[in-house]
């Protein structure tokens, strides 16, 4: 969880991946590709994301953002792009995932880093969505990175302090917003277990 309170969202422009893709060109030279990634610049899209955490682009090509108080979409309005709540409360937002239509999302609540009630929130990905509380944890402390296995389980990093772990939640099979269990999957000797991604049944996370 950063302690900046001022965040601005950036789009990388890379013109080397258009030259890649672009059938008719031919292959630009290594040295070439290296000094366009040099000179690329970002572009400022949204500011005034507080303690922005993480972001995804979903399957139908929405950008969300999580943030210490919402999670946002970002939407564009003529030029311009503004950050949409998609929450009707506060809670600290951390990460968040898209799995078989659904986007789901954790946060913390409270104003107490040590006693924060951890949710998981989640949200058919209709054109308005909006996220609803579906499960409290009970053995996760600041819940962080999330991603869902090949078995539909979705995965959760605690966060807090000394105590890190990889959690797993299993839904039922006919209710994706039904939460039937809530495991310790694996205990870490790290301080701070954070970002996590699954690929190809291998779990990889930072801290």
């Amino acid at each position: 969880l950063p302690s900046c309170r001022r965040l601005m969202l950036i789009a990388l422009l890379a013109a080397t991946a258009c030259a890649e893709l672009d059938a008719d060109s031919a292959p630009l030279p290594e040295a070439e590709l290296q000094l366009r990634a040099l000179a690329s610049r970002p572009t400022t899209m949204v500011q005034g994301i507080g303690d922005a955490e993480n972001a995804t682009f979903t399957s139908d090509g929405r950008l969300f953002v999580t943030g210490g108080e919402n999670v946002y979409e970002i939407t564009k309005l003529g030029d311009a792009y503004q950050a949409e709540k998609r929450y009707a409360g506060t809670c600290n937002f951390t990460g968040i995932v898209e799995h078989a239509g659904y986007l789901y999302t954790t946060c913390g609540e409270g104003a107490d880093l040590a006693n924060l009630t951890p949710y998981l929130l989640a949200s058919p990905l209709t054109p308005r969505v909006e996220f609803e509380v579906i499960y409290e944890f009970t053995k996760v402390g600041i819940p962080n990175g999330i991603a869902f296995d090949e078995r539909g389980r979705l995965f959760v990093t605690d966060f807090t302090p000394l105590l890190g772990k990889l959690v797993a939640l299993s839904f039922a099979p006919s209710s994706p917003l039904s939460v039937t269990r809530e495991e310790v999957w694996h205990r870490m000797n790290h301080p701070l277990a954070n970002g996590l991604k699954i690929y190809r049944n291998k779990v990889y996370l930072t801290d």
